[in-house]
């Protein structure tokens, strides 16, 4: 109906989508690798509204039709959607915006993306579930906005993973942004150009593994849990970040002078992740990273007292600064 609609935008309201064994074996995503290669892609041209959907599963044979090879020339946005098991998009394109949330009702699924590129803004949105994106490519070429990838859940048994994915950044000021609560987050193998951003998330456990992160990291007030996260310096050193309300939150605040502390409020709150990350490898009995990011805190330090130093004109803190400095150096 999409494919073959020649409005502007294509409307489906109220509706449930039920699988169909005589309709529907284009679009199982488990087919056989070479029954796949055979498939053509589906183009659709019309801008995609979908609203109030069931996505029912099979029970029977646990079979549900995903999103498969298709390329949406056009924004999509799928609202209040229900879901009995999970909503997948494998082997698509999105050339703009790519919207989706789970009516708060719709508990205990999962969204589903793989081998998928998005070219424009992109927002996940569930409130207990699971998001999975796997070896997809975040490249806003075609953005209308800023370029904002988002990841939202909002319940303490929910669960993202980011695996294999590639992050791109096109202006200066785009972001990857996890948010709200959940109760564990797993980043593997991704590279992120853009800055990484879960500010403020309540989170009991986080692994972060064989990332490549070319932007920065905010982690402004996060509490990591419980010691079962896996966070290590090789990851985090020298990326760690926090917002500032002097710009608000656009970009991540990492000082690279000692002018830059001016900014007293964003200051402490980047000398308060140094504190849980340093607490949090002792806690471990990781001190080979306790100790690489401790002396990294310390340079921070000395850069702030240099600030202090100029802005009183004190022998106090002219000695405090100069004090650190030799610390340092020894």
């Amino acid at each position: 109906m999409m494919a073959e609609s020649k409005d502007s935008v294509f409307t489906l309201e109220d509706a449930t989508i039920k699988f169909d064994p005589s309709l529907d074996q284009r679009f199982i995503s488990d087919e056989d690798s070479l029954v796949k290669a055979e498939l053509d892609t589906i183009y659709i041209n019309a801008k995609i509204r979908l609203n109030n959907i069931v996505f029912e599963e099979n029970i029977i044979k646990r079979q549900q039709p995903v999103f498969l090879m298709i390329k949406f020339q056009e924004e999509v946005s799928i609202r209040e959607a229900y879901v009995s098991s999970y909503l997948a998009f494998v082997d698509c394109t999105f050339e703009s915006e790519f919207r989706i949330a789970i009516d708060k009702s719709s508990i205990d699924n999962n969204i589903y993306v793989q081998n998928s590129i998005f070219r424009g803004y992109v927002y996940f949105e569930l409130t207990k579930g699971n998001i999975l994106s796997q070896k997809c490519l975040f490249d806003p070429v075609n953005k209308r906005r800023l370029n904002h990838n988002i990841f939202y859940t909002n319940h303490n048994e929910s669960f993202v993973l980011l695996a294999e994915n590639r992050f791109v950044k096109r202006d200066s000021i785009g972001q990857t942004k996890i948010f709200g609560r959940l109760y564990s987050l797993r980043l593997w193998d991704n590279t992120f150009e853009s800055d990484l951003l879960f500010s403020e998330l309540s989170i009991e456990d986080i692994t972060m593994i064989r990332n490549n992160f070319i932007g920065l990291i905010d982690m402004t007030n996060v509490e990591f849990g419980s010691y079962k996260s896996e966070l290590y310096y090789d990851q985090l050193g020298g990326k760690i970040g926090v917002y500032s309300n002097e710009d608000n939150a656009e970009k991540t605040w990492r000082p690279q002078s000692y002018e830059a502390f001016s900014d007293s409020i964003a200051a402490e709150r980047f000398f308060n992740v140094y504190r849980n990350l340093t607490e949090h490898f002792k806690s471990r009995g990781n001190i080979r990273d306790f100790n690489k990011m401790y002396v990294e805190m310390k340079d921070f330090e000395t850069m702030q007292l240099h600030y202090y130093s100029e802005k009183e004109k004190s022998m106090a803190t002219l000695f405090s600064w100069k004090m650190n400095q030799l610390l340092g150096v020894i």
